[in-house]
């Protein structure tokens, strides 16, 4: 895969935010799934793991990397590679540029985090740590279930959004 570059308020390789969904299905030049759920139209590409919403007038407003499928071994913000970075440090990295939401719960827990000022968004389904690697649950585990729980050290999304997204 190519590399992609995340660009807060402005978008992810050559998807922008604000194109309209003619320019987007132009830009990916590949096959896409449509669906639209409570008045938001979504298309998914690169098996649903590159997700396009749409606004009301059909202009891009959310765009989401999804790193389970489809390998985004080379997506980047600036010099940091999103997915190969573990979450501690990702995170500790983007706290030097802005602040996240601490009341959400997502975030007191440790899987999900949003950067209201920088635009991008974080989540992942559990939070493994390194401390886990001493507990006895962990330890009786299978090797190929324990290889699977590592990769939740790790965000499995990443998201970047139009300003003013999350005031909606």
């Amino acid at each position: 895969m190519d590399k992609l570059i995340i660009k807060p308020f402005v978008g992810v390789g050559n998807v922008k935010l604000g194109m309209t969904m003619e320019e987007v299905h132009e830009a990916m030049g590949m096959n896409f799934v449509s669906t639209k759920m409570f008045n938001i139209i979504t298309d998914r590409y690169m098996e649903s793991n590159f997700r396009v919403d749409y606004d009301k007038h059909n202009i891009v407003n959310f765009i989401e990397l999804i790193n389970y499928i489809t390998d985004y071994s080379q997506v980047f913000y600036e010099e940091v590679n999103v997915f190969q970075t573990k979450a501690a440090e990702l995170v500790a990295y983007f706290e030097r540029y802005a602040n996240y939401n601490h009341d959400l719960v997502e975030a007191q827990s440790g899987s999900g985090y949003v950067f209201e000022d920088l635009g991008i968004s974080l989540w992942r389904s559990r939070v493994f740590s390194k401390e886990f690697l001493k507990e006895s649950w962990y330890k009786q585990m299978a090797k190929e279930e324990q290889e699977a729980e590592l990769r939740f050290q790790y965000f499995e999304t990443v998201s970047v959004w139009s300003k003013g997204y999350y005031d909606q």
